[in-house]
């Protein structure tokens, strides 16, 4: 019940305007209002005696005009009560059409009373009334009991408002508790549907002024969603088609949607969303936020490049449309705007956009003997060269890159070249090494970039460490295959991991060249007198052989191994001169 019943607080607030003591009236005027009651229908009044016993006396009008309007010419001089009905279809707020069939409201009031509204309140407390009063108690004691028995029996505080005086053109807090609740009733039912439910609670309510808990949650469904919004919306295109002035339109916003003690609040965001920074797009932006708010507010931003205008929709909803301009920069970029008033809340939206640059964050997968991506290095993207860099947030190795829809990425750069096919790369194996071999790797992304994201950089290659630190007079070493095959050229490869390469049957294609040596020379090695060789994965049978020369273009060692699988990223290590036949 919590959401149908927010204004209990607000409604104790409110008194009721007194009735009339004088002699009965000549007329009784009001509004039939579930939804406004269609016009032309009808509306009756009977006269009641003092005793409560119908005089048999009838007095009939119709509906008139768009607001549900009726004025009933009465002259009972023996009434002491009228019994108020009026029967027909109405416009349905929920969901903005005329009602399938018809409905009944209903009133019992005094008849000196000139003014009564017909809705669903007084229809489910009129029996009530006309017991109370049949019981003995003053007319006026009794619609208060009833009243204030109703607030009790649907858990809300006491509180001195007449129901008959709850109006849907009004924009009082009861009024805008009439428009919440007669909704909450209505959502989701046909108009015979919300007839047998208010029926039965008004029958239950009579015999002593409670609901049971059942039957007041089948009146209320608290857990039927009810889009006060789409109401608004369909009162106002209800209003603007049959003519009726805007400033006629009830003001009910702050009553539904405010939390107790603000004065503004965001109702709804079109255009854009506010999605995590590294998602963010360094593109132009624009959307609106309509804005709830009873008091002047003003909107501010901290940054040049949001903008914004303020108009007034309608009385206290506002529309602010915000515009972001596109960020050129290679930075990315936080800006905020703000909704402020006296509100001891700030509303605030913060932009985060990225920069025209996209971070490449390069990962490796496996355990290599040092960091793989030394910062400063060259890395390919798409065929250009950019340097290895750190990330801003967790300090890992990636490239800066222009914003393209796919990436193919290698390093050291100038070993891997793209395809004409996206998921294809060629691998350059050096036949001769004069300088330090890096670990070759290479990676792609296809499709949605975000401003930040992560390559998986797959191994190129499988590794020889040949430890020659211990060979006197060494100058060189040839590595090749025993059986004929290339050891060095360019070889074709899929980028995507666990794809056909690390399939046994599938043999690298081999694209062009016939080098089937490589020649590592004594200025490769490292502090460690360590030799490091790349060559292409092998995945048939096959004997490598490692041939070690001195300085005087002598052989001196020589070395084979037969080879079933070598996949990318596998090691042998050598260290002469024990693993190696001494010649």
């Amino acid at each position: 019940m919590k959401k149908i019943f927010i204004l209990a607080a607000i409604l104790a607030l409110v008194s009721c305007e007194k009735l009339n003591n004088g002699r009965p009236v000549d007329v009784i005027s009001g509004f039939a209002q579930k939804g406004y009651l269609v016009e032309g229908s009808d509306v009756k009044a009977f006269a009641y005696n003092k005793e409560v016993i119908a005089t048999g006396d009838v007095f009939a009008a119709k509906i008139e005009g768009s607001l549900a309007a009726f004025s009933i010419n009465v002259g009972c001089p023996d009434a002491a009560f009228y019994e108020v009905k009026a029967d027909g279809r109405y416009f349905d707020e929920t969901t903005g059409r005329i009602s399938d069939s018809e409905i009944c409201l209903e009133a019992f009031v005094k008849s000196s009373e000139a003014k009564v509204n017909l809705n669903l309140l007084t229809t489910i407390t009129k029996k009530r009334i006309m017991n109370l009063v049949s019981s003995g108690m003053k007319y006026n004691e009794a619609r208060e009991q009833a009243q204030v028995e109703f607030f009790k029996t649907v858990n809300m505080a006491g509180a001195d408002i007449d129901f008959s005086r709850m109006d849907l053109t009004g924009g009082s807090d009861a009024d805008a508790m009439f428009l919440l609740t007669t909704c909450a009733m209505q959502n989701g039912r046909s108009a015979s549907e919300l007839t047998a439910i208010i029926n039965k609670a008004a029958e239950e309510f009579a015999k002593d002024g409670t609901l049971s808990a059942q039957t007041s949650e089948e009146l209320f469904q608290p857990g039927q969603e009810l889009n006060m919004e789409t109401v608004f919306d369909n009162l106002k295109k209800y209003y603007e088609e049959h003519g009726l002035p805007k400033e006629t339109l009830p003001s009910y916003w702050k009553y539904f949607y405010l939390p107790a003690g603000s004065t503004i609040k965001i109702l709804s965001t079109t255009g854009f969303t506010h999605s995590l920074p590294d998602t963010e797009s360094p593109e132009a932006l624009s959307g609106t936020y309509k804005i709830l708010a009873v008091e002047p507010f003003e909107v501010t931003t901290d940054v040049n490049w949001i903008t914004f205008e303020k108009r007034e929709l309608e009385k206290e909803i506002y529309e602010v449309t915000v515009n972001i301009a596109a960020n050129t920069s290679a930075e990315k970029r936080v800006g905020t705007i703000r909704f402020v008033n006296n509100d001891p809340v700030i509303l605030e939206k913060q932009f985060v956009q990225g920069s025209i640059l996209r971070t490449l964050i390069l990962e490796s997968d496996g355990n290599l003997r040092r960091r793989p991506f030394i910062i400063g290095n060259l890395a390919t993207v798409n065929g250009r060269n950019y340097p290895i860099e750190w990330t801003e947030t967790t300090g890992e190795s990636c490239v800066r890159v222009p914003r393209e829809a796919d990436y193919t990425i290698s390093y050291p750069a100038g070993y891997v070249k793209e395809t004409s096919h996206f998921g294809r790369v060629i691998v350059n194996y050096p036949a001769a090494v004069h300088n330090k071999l890096e670990y070759i790797f290479f990676g792609g992304i296809k499709g949605a970039v975000d401003s930040e994201c992560r390559v998986n950089m797959e191994y190129s290659s499988a590794y020889f460490w040949i430890k020659v630190k211990d060979v006197p007079n060494f100058w060189y070493i040839k590595i090749y295959d025993g059986n004929g095959k290339n050891v060095a050229g360019k070889f074709e490869y899929p980028i995507y991991k666990d794809n056909l390469l690390g399939d046994p049957d599938w043999d690298p294609q081999f694209v062009y060249g016939d080098k089937k040596e490589v020649t590592v020379y004594r200025d490769a090695v490292d502090v460690d007198g360590i030799l490091e060789v790349a060559i292409p994965p092998f995945n048939s049978q096959s004997v490598l052989h490692v041939d070690v020369y001195d300085t005087s273009n002598k052989l001196i060692y020589l070395w084979h191994c037969g080879v079933s699988f070598l996949d990318r990223g596998g090691l042998f290590y050598l260290v002469f001169p024990d693993d190696a036949q001494n010649i």
